[in-house]
Parts: C-alpha cells; structure tokens; sequence
C-alpha cells in the first residue's frame, strides 16, 4: 500500500473511531456543588425553538415525497481544549451527551454565550441553564447526564453536589458514572477519591444511598427494567463484578459487567493469570488466550446478547487465531475479528461480524463470508433482518469509503459516519463527508461538509452531522442533529448552531 494511502486511510480511520468513541461512550456522566441550585426549566419546558422549512444551508434540500424541517437548537461551541477555564475570551464546550432516544442533546458551556452573571451554563436542547457565579461543569468527566427520553437532567459542578431537575440533590465528592436507569427514574453515579491502590476510598451510590467501599470502583450501569444495578469493584489487588449489591467471584481484571435485554443475566469478561473468560451469571465459559481486542474491552465491543436474550456471542483468541463464539460453540479461525461485531438480527436468528483473512475483511453472515475490502465498520441488519449494511474502505483515489448493503458497494465518499434504515425498510439514509480536510481532533469545523444521503439523494450540506443521532421513528421521520458554522474562526474558537433536522413523510 502506498504512502498517501496509508495516510489516508489513517485519518478517514481516526475520524470515524473518534466521533464514534466520543459518543457512544456517553451514557454516563459525573458531579459536584453545595449550594443550592437555581429554580431551572426542565429539558421539555426549556426549549425555545425556531422551526424553517428551508435549511441553515442555502444548498438544494428537496427529497421527493418528503418535507424538509430545521429546528434551531440555539448556540454551540466546540474547542480542542480540555481543561475548563473560566476567565478568558474563549468558549469551552463539553462533548455532547445524547438521550437515549436520540432526539434530546445537553453539553456544559464556559464563554459569554452563557448569562453573564456566571459566563458558565448548561445547554439543554438549545436551552442554556446558567449556573451560579463561579461554578462549572468538568467537561469530559462524567458530570452530566440525559434520561433516556431527555425529559430529565442531572449534572454536577466544582461545589460537591448534584442537580436533578433544578434541584439540589445530595451532595458528595464525585468521581463520574452519572447515569439514569432506563426509566428515568433512578440515578447512580461513582464517589469517594482518587485511588490509591491501599485504602478503600471509592463507593456507587444508588438512590442517594452509598454502597461498600472499594480501592476502586467503574461506572454502574442498570439493567433495562431499571431494577437492577452492576458495577465492577476492585477489592485489594483483585477484581469483582458487584450485582444487586452482592460481590461475585475476584479476578486479576474484568470488563463490565453488562445485562441481557431482558435484565435476567449479567456477564463480562475476567482475567486471570495468562488466561481470559466470559463469566455468565457467576460462571465462567472456558478460557482463551485473549477476549476482545484492547479497544473493544474499552468500549464493550465484540460481545453481544441477541435480542431476545436467548444468545450471547463473543470474539475470542486461541494459538494466534480468532473466532467467534456464540453459545459456546466456535466458528471459523480468522487473523482478526472487527470492531462493532458481532451483530444479530431484530428477532435474534442471524448474526453477523467482520473478520480479517489473508490481508482482506470481509462480513461473515451466518457463517457465509462475503466480498472482501481493505477495512470494515459495524456491520448491522435492517429492521426486517433481510438486508446488511456496512461501511467499508477499498483502496482508490480520495473518496473510497462507501455503504455496502448486501454485499454491494454504493457511492464513495471521503468518510461514512452513520446510516439507519426505515422501519419498513422502503428507505435507507447515511451521513458522508463532501471534501477532503484533515480533522485529527473529530472537530465539526475543520472536517469538510457533510450531507445526508436519503434513498441516494443529497441534502443540505452542514459543518458536521453528529454521529448516533441518524433515526427514523415509527411513522418513517427521519430525524438527526447537525452543527452548522457560522462566521469565521479565530485560533480554537469555533462558533456555530446545533439543529435538528426532520424528514417527514408527505400523505
């Protein structure tokens, strides 16, 4: 492979696994501050929104059969910058967190765009939330955090405590893992101090009630009925996965845990010694050479429950060679297994993954390898189960990335962010970059325009479409978030508008 390919490959690379690690890695959040807190508007009453019918782009937008929509979600602000700083003629935003649904976006914000009593706020939908004079939100630590229908909010600032709602909750020295159940109603998050290896300093606190101490503790997560709570705890030297309260079994590491779809069963990855195990409900598959490659124990990739619960499958290593795994029994050998795998289909019958062999990745659909290319992202079934899609790289001259759906390649492009198909299948939409422009940091200013492709048509062209925000409702709307540009840029500074963008059906 060439010099200039390899480059770019490298930076189309970076580009996805930024922006696709920066927001799947956002459901959950952190704290902090004692005073009480402002009277606030919740996130549905806080928004005061503008609806156009044309685009913040003057770009042609018009998709046959459907009305094109933008609602301005007020300011938004990026920067390289990752240390807040409170004095100064710069902003600093945090990286967005999302609701689950993916129709709800808060950040922290430091800049004169905020009320100038404090210059340090909450965005909510567009909505800023300003936060008492000398108070701020740690961006990037865990300190905000979206219900998963956004109707909720909690944050945390330098003070010491947490805010719900607008109210003052319990106060505390977070560490991070702010995170609702799925209800809404619940709230867990991780506290104590820096770990020091000796002392038990660190506890998850449940309800506003403190768990055990640990050396260490890694962020709770619920189950999907929201009545369960796991979390991973290192006690001593070793390890242990902590489910409804009760400490399991200890290991050298683990990864997780997790709950199946249905909240029944807990599982996650141990370490122990030179070898690695899947442990499911507190007992252990038989044991490998490796499970899950560094970034994906990181970000809990390469192992998943079918929907109904009834299979679990993981990437596994054994004498140099990877297969996967799933109940139990192994599949082909392969050099690799790729990020995003594996994938089952909506009622948990099929399954797909990528996987390297002989210097090409390939998809491996129910066992059945197909065509192969240089590099392979997140393979996934549409609603129906019939039909795949994937983004993939095969070498050429600039745009060479391109959607592949059932084994076909469609238009290429300098980079492929995200798609979703309709929930009747009849229409399929993506996001993909219009120009070459290097973006080593993700920023939505410096990477070129984007557009949607909706059934293989433009639309409006934007500074970046967010990632993970591609969805269509029950009623075939597409909805996504966008940020737009706007005036020039000084140094760092990058100033602009957040949107949410709909396309909807005409009867």
């Amino acid at each position: 492979m060439k010099t200039k390919s390899i480059l770019r490959l490298h930076k189309a690379t970076k580009r996805v696994a930024l922006w696709s690690a920066a927001m799947t890695g956002l459901a959950v959040t952190g704290l902090a501050q004692t005073t009480p807190a402002p009277e606030q508007p919740t996130p549905a009453a806080a928004q005061t929104e503008q609806t156009t019918a044309a685009p913040a782009q003057s770009a042609p937008a018009q998709i046959a059969g459907f009305k094109i929509e933008e609602t301005h979600l007020g300011q938004f602000d990026w920067s390289e910058r990752t240390t807040v700083q409170l004095f100064g003629p710069f902003y600093e935003t945090s990286i967005p967190t999302f609701s689950a649904d993916r129709r709800h976006v808060a950040y922290s914000m430091v800049g004169s765009k905020c009320p100038k009593v404090s210059r340090s706020c909450i965005v909510v939908d567009g909505q800023p939330i300003s936060l008492d004079k000398g108070t701020f939100v740690f961006p990037d630590s865990g300190a905000l955090a979206l219900s998963s229908d956004g109707k909720h909010i909690a944050y945390a600032t330098n003070g010491g405590g947490i805010v719900v709602d607008g109210h003052a909750g319990p106060s505390g020295p977070l560490l991070g893992g702010l995170t609702f159940s799925p209800d809404g109603k619940r709230l867990a998050y991780m506290a104590g101090g820096i770990a020091d290896q000796r002392h038990d300093r660190q506890w998850v606190v449940v309800d506003g009630e403190s768990g055990p101490k640990y050396v260490q503790v890694l962020n709770p997560l619920f189950s999907s009925d929201s009545k369960r709570v796991a979390y991973a705890a290192k006690s001593g030297k070793h390890w242990t996965a902590v489910v409804d309260g009760h400490p399991g079994a200890e290991y050298d590491e683990i990864y997780g845990p997790i709950f199946s779809p249905d909240s029944k069963r807990v599982v996650f990855v141990a370490h122990e010694g030179k070898q690695w195990s899947v442990v499911v409900d507190g007992k252990a598959d038989p044991a490998y050479d490796e499970l899950l490659n560094k970034e994906a124990r990181n970000r809990y990739a390469a192992l998943a429950f079918s929907p109904d619960s009834k299979h679990l499958a993981y990437a596994a290593k054994r004498n140099g060679k990877w297969v996967m795994v799933v109940d139990n029994k192994e599949g082909a050998e392969y050099d690799s297994i790729g990020l995003g795998s594996p994938a089952f289909s909506p009622d948990g019958k099929r399954m797909v993954y990528s996987a390297l062999k002989s210097d090409k990745w390939s998809v491996v659909v129910d066992g059945q390898e197909g065509p192969g290319f240089e590099t392979i992202f997140n393979p996934s079934f549409s609603p129906d189960g019939k039909h795949i899609a994937y983004v993939a790289w095969k070498k050429g001259l600039g745009r060479d990335w391109s959607l592949v759906v059932d084994g076909q390649p469609g238009a290429e492009h300098w980079a492929i962010s995200n798609w979703a198909f309709s929930p009747d299948v009849k229409h399929l939409a993506y996001s993909a970059q219009m120009s070459e422009v290097h973006n080593p940091y993700g920023d939505p200013y410096m990477g070129g325009k984007w557009s949607i492709f909706f059934d293989g048509q433009a639309g409006a062209e934007y500074s970046m479409i967010l990632p993970h925000t591609l969805v269509f409702d029950s009623n075939g709307t597409l909805e996504f978030l966008a940020v737009q540009k706007e005036g020039s840029s000084i140094g760092i500074e990058h100033h602009g508008s957040i949107y949410r963008i709909k396309y909807t059906p005409m009867p």
